[in-house]
C-alpha cells in the first residue's frame, strides 16, 4: 500500500461537521464554526471561503469521477449506520440522537472518489419544520443519491417528511443544475419471508 493511500485512509477516518442549522438559519461551518458570509455573491464566492482543512488536498488532486452519496430519514433509524455499511465509513452511531447538521467524510472505491454525507434526523423536537427544510434542501441540490432511512411502515411522520422535501425545492425550480439525484427508501429491519 503507498504511504499516498494510508495518508488518506487517516484523514477520511474523522468525518467533518461542514453543516447545521440554528435558529431557523442554515449554517455553513469551518473549524466547527459559522462561516462569514459576508460579501458572499454567489455559489463561487462561497467555494473560495470554504475550506474542509485536509480534504481539500484529496479534492485538489483528484481526477476521475466525483458522487455524493447522502443519508437522511427520521432521528434513530440508523442512518450513520447504514452509511458505515454500505460506504465504510466512520460516522458516530448510537440509541440516540448524535448527528448534528451535516457531516461528511470521503471514500475511493476502485477509481470514483465518494463524498458521504451524514445529515441528523429530520422531525426532531430539537429543530423547527424550517430547520428540517433547510437540511433538506442541502441534500437533495449536492447528492448523487440519497438514502431515505424509514421504519417498517409509511405513516403521517414519512409523509410529512416526504412534504419536506417537496417544500424546498420548490422555492429553488427553475435550475437544470440540482435535484438531478436517485433518490432511494431504504425500510428499517424487514424480515425475510420464510415460505
Amino acid at each position: 500500500e503507498r504511504i499516498g493511500d494510508f495518508m488518506q485512509k487517516v484523514i477520511c477516518f474523522t468525518p467533518l461537521q461542514i453543516a447545521r442549522c440554528q435558529g431557523n438559519e442554515f449554517l455553513i461551518l469551518e473549524n466547527g464554526e459559522p462561516l462569514s458570509l459576508e460579501n458572499v455573491e454567489d455559489v463561487f464566492d462561497l467555494k473560495e471561503k470554504v475550506d474542509l482543512g485536509l480534504f481539500e488536498a484529496i479534492f485538489n488532486q483528484w481526477t476521475g469521477p466525483v458522487k455524493v452519496v447522502s443519508s437522511m430519514g427520521k432521528q434513530t433509524t440508523g442512518k450513520s449506520y447504514l452509511l458505515n455499511h454500505l460506504m465504510g465509513s466512520s460516522f458516530n452511531i448510537s440509541g440516540t440522537r448524535c448527528t448534528d447538521g451535516c457531516w461528511m467524510t470521503i471514500e475511493v472505491v476502485q477509481d470514483c472518489l465518494y463524498v458521504i454525507l451524514d445529515f441528523e434526523g429530520l422531525g426532531s423536537f430539537e429543530r423547527t419544520d424550517q430547520d428540517d427544510v433547510l437540511l433538506s434542501l442541502f441534500n437533495s441540490s449536492l447528492s448523487t443519491a440519497t438514502l431515505f432511512k424509514t421504519e417498517q411502515r409509511f405513516d403521517r411522520d414519512t409523509y410529512q417528511l416526504f412534504s419536506k422535501f417537496n417544500l424546498g425545492s420548490d422555492q429553488l425550480r427553475g435550475t437544470d443544475k440540482i435535484f438531478k439525484g436517485i433518490f432511494m427508501i431504504i425500510v428499517k429491519d424487514v424480515a425475510e419471508s420464510v415460505v
